[in-house]
């Protein structure tokens, strides 16, 4: 077999090119004077990439009755105002909007643009593919719109289209993985517009709106600044088409002459925000949501205030400005600057104090659908890199889809109907073309393939055409991780099925019954009332494996393997008449209370834990302030526990047991247990939630223990580090009146809870807002179904309704109750297999079992160690690979585990390397790089510039938590 991408040999070098460092973003900064009020204005759009009507509705202007915006007009009508003065200057975004108009643009307009970035005219800030929401995403996701945002940039713009600012002004909190990322990409500063009323005020009050933020106490530094007035103008000076406030009149000739009034007013505003400041600087922020659709209504304006304020203030120089230029301004000043470290801005309250934490649950499918297509997104990077039948254009599409829903109105769940359906059509085309992608590579590794592969996307929900309908057909099961791997497949069947690793060499199955709950679901077409589950083991590191299955009885297990036939087998012990112990000798066991019918405890190494599990809801405020897609505000009621315990039936197999439970007709959920497994797995179906008595339901999953937590949880930092919550505190500052709302944070992999004895950890399969409300337990909200809005601006409920009725939502948690030293590594470890691991396709075959070839192969040449993975390998052209490492341990969290490094990167290929360059995080910038960034004078700053000094190659060493990427070029 042919691989085009491989291991190399002897040759090998890393370069020592010198770093190209773009100074564009600190070119042409109009002069400031420190012995004045620098007034910095700021002039800019606020596009977001779908909220109220679609991402292309906004770029083309279309259906304006729906909501004003037209970007491709807002761009030409900047550049042509840019044009116009070479005072001005201006900063765009949203790269998915520029990635529109470039390719529809004539070179002349394209000119003008690289002119103005190159002169600094024009700024980019940002550069990733959208502005992402931060409580959400996946690591891998953040990362990877980032980098691919900022690729298009280089390739179009060189070093000046890479940016030094991060512009995160909308998004609905502030996560320390996103920060910390910023720093690792080369970013000299970050700005927010949103964060918690509470912080904000006494921010304000300290004049500490501008600091150091260290997002983890071992991790990068990035200076952090709060805008005044989220992201929009002193009131009074909105000039936009779509806005109501006046002009600046100055000709006295004429009617209506407002000179003196506005530019006093303009001033006190300006002098006003620079009070909640450090320094004689302040960003004004000139600009809105699609603003400058007429970019002269703004620009003659903003001429007029710095003409007549200058003139009439002789304390205040009012310039127009960029924030990389007002960033330098302040780094000029040599001030010492407060820090925050070890902290998020989580939760985000707005001025009312409403706590927008319900979307950390809004809209779940689509946070799932997003979860499920990003593992897609790094399984077929690295069949890209290791195929020779590498399709760019295809992979791009890809990428573009799910870089797109990573925008903070995307996978956040905060846009209107319409556009959650286009997002899902995007995602639903970047699947198809998935199919095209791993069709294609398996064919040039061999594979006989008939027809096109499949993902049978519906499984989750025990929907699979293929293996209901068809005779014969083949499993592909490929590996992304660095590590061999087992993995569980369950295929629905409609009659009895068989699968085989070889001709001769049957794979044993458990046949177990689909709940009835799932057949009920008004949506599902599939046949199958059982399903086929198996452990496909030994799948190799970075690689695939393949089973045939066929249209037959399933052969029973050997005799003496079989099933016990009773419950009083010592295999499964009972406590009590009223209790029911379930599990292997080998794995974790449960103990089901048969009278409540919940699970009661956990048996784990020999030792008994209490852990019940249950469900519950809050009902919706019907006072003023409702939840909606943003927000959470349960009514005084507090948990409503469902009021019947729930109905079970058991269902035994020689690998896995199921307890199949009904809570209500709409919400019911299967426990399952495998062999040899730490884990226990919940897989709940939610809806439709009924509404029958007109109040809205936020429906809860309850994990109760005896650990002592004192008010004290952690969840996870988009998948990677555990941040430390309490219900009365947040960071350091003690929280006056703690509520349900304030209290839930968001988890996109995991979160848990320990004391000195033991430790549970959740990890969910999606992104959820979680909470400890009450000491020993945890809570995930897992569905939500409004019937009013919160006015914050969606103008919709949040109440989905396919086909008419009310959504259906399956998903799962798996929950691991472990020693506190092994905590860790099965968490690590299931996590990645979970966000990152094998996928899935199925092909009809018309051959039969003689006939069908199997396939086991990696393609490393040698082991990665269990705490490396490889992040990310995709092929950039023919001659050249992107490759990014992680630690997936942090520091001190496993004995073993938790230590410096090395790889041996030359296990990864076969093609024979020229040479490797390592880059900053997002793959674009050369890692030198990061020794030009701005420095500054904060306490215990104790900031290393030096150059990182390695083990000999091909050797690379990596830290607990620690992140490397490469670009490797072949000969």
């Amino acid at each position: 077999m042919e691989l085009l991408w491989a291991l190399f040999t002897a040759s090998y070098l890393v370069t020592t090119v010198r770093a190209l460092c773009s100074d564009c973003a600190y070119r042409g900064c109009h002069k400031v004077d420190n012995s004045k009020l620098n007034v910095h204005l700021i002039a800019h759009t606020h596009d977001d990439a779908g909220w109220l009507k679609t991402v292309d509705q906004y770029y083309y202007g279309g259906t304006q009755s729906q909501a004003e915006g037209g970007v491709q007009y807002i761009i030409d009508s900047v550049i042509g105002e840019l044009d116009a003065d070479e005072n001005r200057r201006f900063i765009l975004a949203e790269t998915v909007f520029l990635w529109r108009w470039w390719n529809e643009r004539g070179e002349h307009v394209r000119h003008k643009m690289k002119k103005f970035l190159e002169s600094g005219r024009l700024q980019l800030v940002a550069g990733g593919w959208v502005m992402s929401d931060e409580a959400t995403p996946h690591y891998t996701m953040l990362i990877d719109q980032m980098s691919f945002g900022l690729r298009f940039l280089k390739e179009i713009f060189g070093d000046c289209g890479i940016p030094k600012i991060a512009w995160q002004i909308d998004p609905f909190g502030h996560s320390s993985e996103q920060g910390e990322e910023f720093a690792k990409m080369g970013y000299d500063a970050v700005f927010f517009g949103r964060i918690n009323q509470d912080d904000y005020l006494l921010r304000r009050e300290k004049r500490e709106m501008e600091m150091i933020w260290r997002p983890y106490k071992d991790g990068s530094t990035i200076f952090t600044g709060i805008l005044y007035n989220l992201y929009q103008p002193p009131d009074g000076f909105c000039f936009d088409v779509s806005c109501h406030d006046e002009p600046i009149m100055d000709n006295p000739r004429l009617h209506g002459y407002n000179m003196d009034r506005k530019i006093a007013h303009f001033v006190s505003s300006a002098r006003a925000w620079a009070s909640s400041y450090q320094t004689n600087h302040v960003q004004i922020t000139m600009g809105g949501d699609f603003h400058y659709m007429v970019a002269s209504s703004w620009f003659v304006n903003l001429d007029k205030i710095i003409k007549h304020a200058n003139e009439r203030f002789p304390n205040v120089n009012v310039i127009y400005s960029t924030p990389a230029c007002y960033l330098k301004a302040l780094n000029d000043l040599n001030t010492t600057w407060p820090v925050k470290e070890n902290e998020d801005f989580f939760p985000y309250s707005s001025y009312e104090k409403r706590f927008w934490t319900g979307y950390y649950t809004s809209r779940a499918n689509l946070k799932y659908y997003i979860a499920r297509v990003n593992n897609m997104l790094q399984v077929i990077k690295k069949v890209g890199a290791y195929s020779n039948t590498w399709n760019s254009f295809d992979e791009f599409e890809v990428e573009r889809a799910v870089a797109l829903a990573q925008h903070h109105d995307a996978i956040a769940g905060t846009q209107r109907q319409h556009v959650a359906n286009d997002y899902a059509v995007y995602l639903h085309e970047a699947v198809h073309r998935s199919k095209d992608i791993l069709t294609k590579a398996y064919r040039s590794w061999g594979e006989v393939i008939e027809s096109r592969h499949s993902f049978c996307m519906l499984r989750n929900i025990s929907e699979c055409h293929i293996s209901e309908r068809n005779r014969r057909f083949t499993l592909y099961v490929f590996n992304p991780l660095s590590t061999e791997t087992n993995f569980t497949i369950r295929l629905p069947y409609h009659n009895p099925i068989q699968a085989y690793e070889s001709t001769n060499s049957i794979v044993y199955g458990d046949i177990m019954p689909v709940p009835q709950s799932l057949l009920d679901i008004p949506s599902r077409h599939g046949l199958a009332k059982n399903e086929y589950v198996f452990q496909a083991t030994g799948i190799p590191a970075m690689g695939y494996k393949t089973f045939y299955v066929q249209l037959q009885n399933p052969v029973p297990f050997p005799p003496n393997d079989q099933t016990p036939d009773d419950y009083n087998n010592p295999e499964f012990p009972t406590m009590s008449t009223t209790e029911l112990t379930l599990g292997f000798d080998n794995g974790v066991q449960i103990v089901i209370n048969t009278t409540t019918g919940l699970m009661q405890y956990v048996i784990v190494d020999e030792a008994t834990w209490y852990l019940e599990q249950s469900f519950g809801y809050y009902e919706g405020n019907h006072r003023w302030m409702s939840s909606g897609a943003y927000t959470f505000a349960p009514s005084q009621r507090g948990l409503i526990r469902f009021p019947k315990n729930p109905t079970y039936t058991i269902h035994r197999g020689q690998n896995v047991i199921e307890v199949h439970q009904v809570f209500e007709s709409w919400a019911s959920q299967v426990i399952r247990l495998y062999r040899g497994q730490q884990s226990i797995e919940f897989e709940w179906l939610i809806g439709p939630i009924p509404m029958h008595d007109t109040s809205a339901k936020e429906i809860i999953s309850i994990y109760k223990t005896h650990l002592v937590t004192n008010g004290v949880f952690y969840t996870d930092s988009n998948g990677r580090k555990f941040m430390k919550r309490g219900r009365e505190y947040r960071g350091k500052v003690k929280i006056h009146n703690p509520s349900i709302e304030s209290n839930y944070y968001p988890v996109t992999t995991a979160a848990r809870i320990h004391d000195d004895r033991a430790t549970l950890t959740v990890l969910t399969d999606r992104a959820q807002g979680a909470s400890s409300n009450v000491d020993g337990s945890l809570e995930f909200m897992i569905q939500r179904r409004l019937l009013v809005d919160d006015g914050k601006g969606v103008t919709e409920p949040l109440n989905e309704k396919p086909n008419g009725i009310g959504i259906v939502t399956r998903g799962t948690h798996i929950v691991q109750f472990t020693s506190n030293s092994n905590a860790a590594y099965l968490h690590r470890t299931r996590s990645l297999a979970i966000t990152q691991g094998p996928l899935l396709s199925i092909s009809p075959t018309t051959r039969t079992i003689n006939q069908w070839q199997p396939t086991s192969t990696s393609f490393l040449r040698g082991t990665v160690p269990e705490n490396i993975n490889v992040m990310t390998l995709q092929k950039l052209s023919p001659s050249t690979v992107l490759l990014r490492l992680e630690h997936i341990f942090d520091v001190d969290e496993d004995q073993q585990y938790s230590v410096t490094t090395e790889v041996n990167i030359s296990v990864l290929f076969v093609r024979r390397v020229k040479s490797v360059k390592e880059v900053s995080l997002d793959g674009n910038s050369d890692k030198d790089c990061e020794l030009n960034k701005l420095v500054w004078n904060f306490p215990g700053n104790t900031t290393r510039t030096d150059k990182r000094v390695d083990s000999v190659p091909p050797l690379v060493s990596l830290k607990p938590m620690e992140i490397r990427t490469f670009i490797v070029y072949f000969i």
